[in-house]
């Protein structure tokens, strides 16, 4: 044993001074991003989206040591110079499993079996950073995904229902997202070709955790896919996938045609965000299980329009039904609907004919069922779980304060903090055709007056932190700038809270005694989501002394969701991000450029020929290193003209119940909220008889 050690010890040392010899050998190098690459590099790069490796700038990325050094000091991540960039992989095949972080360490220290873990790089607070990122890195150093519990030697058990609070909305159509919120929770029942690697801690990777801060496309109803060339994608279905047996599909067998016809509908103007999938050309089915989709430009962001939830695959039969696809979707996902009260609450039941199998051998889902309770009070949200009720907070916030109070009641929970919502969380956005909105001056002078730092130490007790519009984890890195590291454009207007220049730029526009508008949000949702009422009293306290004055405008949430999508509000909306996809294009084309259906509060025809030329290149361009350099071109554009004013967001506190086993949330694919993930969920013996 004590040999063991020492060869252990050896090891570790060896392997510290090659990593010290790499960075200096990289230091000498200075490679930029306008760099060309070498023939390494673009592999490494390309298949970044697939293998998930960590950028130089990210050492987040995998499990952490479980101390850090207190001299080191952090360096600034600038996704100008990551080495990372989302290229689409040409097949699975080139997804090496060597990327996926192993789990490493003992489980001891912290309440849970968690592994203790200290982030570095973004995650560590040089200084400038304010009070809140202290406190928001504090809390992600502790509780980050790579502290989650993993048992892959406990063989699964089935049974229970899993409980958890949650969005639940008018209707499940995927043509048609409001007044309902389609791909929420019709994800147990649907599935698409493709499916997301980050929500699990799998059973199936023999220990090994996927990384969660990386979105990564992975075979689902397509066992596998590849890429011939730039402007083809040829995926071949799983043999024997059944639709759920529920009338009017009877539990037919799930064959390509099927791809094709939802994929077609997608592309008709019946769906709102048609521009998704706009690139494609054809879509041919050669035979029973091949579907060969055609681009009429090269779209590497293909793979992750084939992942995503929102685009999951309906049948031509429920298609025809009348209100099948709103009321009663049919899928060939885990779980089929038995209940649903639109607005209120949707239970649903194990498929009895799921097509997968976990390592063992059994049959998934583990769950006999799971429901979805339309709670968005935290207070009853926090008794429910406190009395076991509820298996989990879902998508519902915490304060700080309710955090703490909880934990300690419920000593035994799994814990998880991670960055606010992906895309930027909270935004303030404008009609920008609509005067004086259209004026670059006042929207700098509304980002001036907004008071993130007081919001965040206000409302938040300091658990919040800043975020970019294209997510952090398209970038290479786990956890979203600082401020006080903002890399892009517009710094000036971001980092403090500044009313008298705010009131200068708008005397500059010709509004020296400033002007009256309306704030829009959705009422009774919760912080975390961008409906706290609170939230946008106190932004508007802020706006006021800068002679920005706003009347106060809470609608539901139908109405608001009817209202952005026509674009039919004056002043101020809050939304939460603009993706239509989890790739860098989702945010890039669909949220801003002029020609996108999906773009609801970007710039309009003839606004910004500049955006418009920088979203529409990136679609199209396969290059890892140029690509990632129009990404940043972009967050320059949007930042310099304040499009969207980001306010941040509360971090993410996510709570189970010690009983809930190999649960696990990215902060954009939730568990809780997309119910991606629940086929490997399953109770252990703590579990409670209700």
């Amino acid at each position: 044993m004590k040999f063991k050690g020492l060869l252990l010890v050896l090891t570790v040392v060896i392997a510290v001074l090659l990593l010290a010899a790499c960075g200096k050998e990289e230091k000498k190098a200075s490679p930029t991003a306008a760099a060309a690459p070498t023939k390494a590099a673009t592999v490494a790069a390309t298949t970044a989206a697939g293998a998930t490796a960590p950028a130089a700038a990210s050492p987040a990325a995998s499990p952490a040591a479980t101390t850090a050094p207190a001299a080191t000091k952090a360096q600034p991540h600038d996704p100008r110079s990551a080495k990372v960039a989302m290229i689409a992989p040409k097949s699975w095949a080139e997804i090496p499993d060597a990327a996926l972080p192993a789990e490493t360490g003992e489980k001891t220290a912290l309440p849970g079996g968690r592994n203790p873990v200290k982030l570095v790089g973004a995650a560590t607070t040089p200084e400038g950073l304010t009070p809140s990122r202290k406190i928001a890195e504090e809390l992600m150093s502790n509780y980050y995904y790579s502290t989650l519990p993993i048992r892959p030697n406990d063989k699964p058990k089935y049974g229970g229902v899993l409980t958890q609070p949650g969005p639940t909305y008018g209707h499940f159509s995927p043509l048609n997202p409001a007044p309902g919120q389609w791909g929420l929770i019709a994800n147990g029942i649907a599935e698409n070709v493709l499916t997301y690697n980050n929500i699990r801690i799998s059973t199936d990777m023999n220990g090994r955790r996927e990384n969660l801060a990386r979105i990564v496309p992975r075979p689902a109803l397509a066992e596998k896919w590849e890429a011939p060339d730039d402007k083809t994608y040829v995926f071949y279905l799983r043999k024997g996938v059944k639709w759920q047996d529920v009338p009017p599909v009877n539990g037919r067998e799930f064959v390509a045609e099927d791809v094709k016809f939802a994929y077609d509908k997608y592309r008709s103007t019946e769906y709102i965000g048609r521009d998704n999938v706009s690139p494609i050309d054809t879509i041919e089915t050669p035979d029973k299980y091949t579907v060969v989709f055609k681009m009429k430009a090269p779209f590497p962001g293909f793979p992750w329009v084939a992942s995503d939830w929102g685009m999951n695959l309906f049948s031509k039969e429920c298609y025809e039904e009348k209100n099948c696809l709103e009321q009663k979707p049919i899928g060939t996902g885990p779980f089929m609907l038995k209940e649903f009260t639109p607005n209120v609450s949707a239970t649903f039941v194990r498929n009895p004919n799921y097509w997968k199998k976990d390592k063992w051998g059994q049959q998934l889902p583990y769950l006999d069922g799971f429901k979805i309770m339309g709670l968005a009070d935290p207070a009853s949200i926090i008794a429910g779980y406190r009395t076991g009720q509820l298996d989990s907070n879902g998508m519902i916030g915490f304060s700080l304060g309710q955090f703490e109070a909880l934990r300690k009641s419920n000593p035994d929970s799994v814990i998880q903090v991670g960055p606010s919502y992906c895309g930027g969380d909270n935004n303030l956005v404008f009609n920008l055709e609509e005067k004086p909105f259209d004026d670059v001056r006042v929207r700098r002078a509304i980002s001036l007056a907004t008071d993130r730092e007081g919001l965040a130490m206000t409302l938040f007790q300091g658990a919040f932190t800043s975020d970019t519009i294209i997510p952090e984890h398209n970038f290479g890195f786990d956890i979203p700038p600082a401020w006080a590291e903002w890399p892009w454009k517009g710094k000036e207007y971001l980092q403090k809270y500044d009313p008298e220049a705010a009131k200068k730029l708008l005397a500059e526009a010709g509004l020296p005694n400033g002007f009256k508008t309306k704030m829009t949000w959705s009422k009774g949702s919760d912080c975390s989501r961008g409906g706290c009422d609170q939230v946008f009293e106190f932004l508007a306290q802020g706006l006021k002394k800068a002679g920005i004055e706003v009347e106060l405008n809470p609608l539901g949430l139908n109405e608001n969701s009817q209202l952005r999508i026509e674009r039919k509000w004056t002043g101020i909306v809050n939304t939460i991000s603009g993706k239509a996809n989890s790739e860098a294009d989702g945010f890039a084309y669909n949220a801003f450029n002029s020609k996108s259906s999906v773009n609801r509060y970007g710039p309009r025809a003839g606004q910004d020929a500049l955006l418009d030329d920088l979203t529409a290149k990136q679609r199209i361009n396969t290059n890892p290193v140029e690509r990632l350099k129009l990404w940043n071109d972009i967050h320059d554009r949007l930042y310099e003209q304040m499009y969207w004013v980001p306010v941040g967001g509360n971090v993410v506190i996510r709570m189970w119940q010690p009983w809930l086993e190999n649960a696990a949330d990215h902060n954009c694919q939730t568990l809780s909220w997309v119910v991606r993930g629940t086929d490997e969920v399953w109770f252990n013996e703590k579990a409670p008889k209700r």
